[in-house]
């Protein structure tokens, strides 16, 4: 190598370009802003919290009769294609409505902790995803964002209350079988209803309420008998009694009255009653 020549520096590759100054550092993609992108092009985020999809026949109609009104944001990734960051759901509904492009919104990349949070944040407010992939997004928050250190910080970052992320999170200790029970229902599940169900103790009664949630019961059903699970049971009132003993030179009588203040008429008529009824015993044997 003579002194005229200079070493050539390695061409730094489009992902690395991307990631150190954004989409615009590379020639000829999409600027960031609206853009129409072949469905095929796009990824969804392996560690969305959103797992399951259902009820979209809606949202496929209106996709068919008006397309996707609000864009999709996604974010540069591998071998040229995008990745999903918000409207996963649009983006399922778009494939099966036939659409072949989208609109979309080509954010920068961001950190994968910022990314998630974001994403959280934005279901939390729809309060669209079933609680408990929704629980199950919050635990992981609170276990992999080192930023995030108690239940009231997260709380304060989605805009809710304390007691509804610690209410949300117990939801976790729901049993396996009933978790999935819930993740996989066909109606729509109410966020306050598996939280009310998740504070009762009783495994079986547990079980029976998610059943009747999955069977469609609304909240007020679902309140109430929990409502009559929590009531405390009240022993039966004991009926008014009395005892009169009368005591002969042979033996003491205890008469034992379903009332509470006997008359004399009445001892003696219980008395009377009892001779009569051993009388025919002994004339029986």
């Amino acid at each position: 190598m003579t002194n005229n020549q200079t070493k050539t520096e390695p061409r730094p590759s489009r992902l690395q370009l991307i990631k150190e100054r954004g989409a615009d550092a590379i020639p000829g993609i999409p600027k960031r802003g609206a853009q129409i992108l072949p469905l095929a092009s796009l990824v969804e985020d392996p560690k969305n919290e959103r797992k399951t999809f259902q009820n979209m026949e809606g949202i496929i109609e209106t996709i068919k009769a008006v397309g996707v009104i609000e864009p999709l944001t996604v974010v540069s990734y591998e071998d040229d294609k995008y990745m999903i960051v918000t409207g996963h759901r649009r983006f399922r509904a778009a494939k099966a409505a036939g659409l072949q492009t989208v609109r979309v919104v080509i954010a920068d990349p961001e950190e994968e902790h910022v990314r998630r949070r974001k994403s959280i944040i934005s279901n939390v407010q729809r309060e669209d995803v079933p609680p408990i992939e929704l629980a199950e997004a919050l635990q992981t928050l609170l276990d992999e964002d080192s930023s995030i250190k108690t239940q009231r910080e997260l709380a304060k970052l989605i805009g809710k209350r304390e007691s509804w992320v610690s209410d949300m999170l117990r939801i976790l200790t729901l049993p396996a079988t009933l978790q999935e029970e819930l993740r996989m229902s066909e109606v729509p599940v109410s966020y306050d209803a598996v939280m009310r169900v998740s504070r009762v103790a009783e495994p079986k009664t547990q079980k029976s309420l998610v059943k009747n949630i999955i069977q469609g019961e609304s909240n007020r059903e679902i309140r109430a008998k929990i409502k009559q699970v929590k009531a405390p049971r009240t022993s039966p009132e004991k009926a008014p009694h009395a005892t009169h003993k009368i005591d002969t030179k042979a033996a003491t009588v205890v008469v034992h009255f379903n009332k509470a203040n006997p008359t004399k008429g009445d001892i003696v008529q219980a008395l009377e009653e009892a001779l009569v009824m051993l009388r025919r015993k002994q004339s029986s044997d």
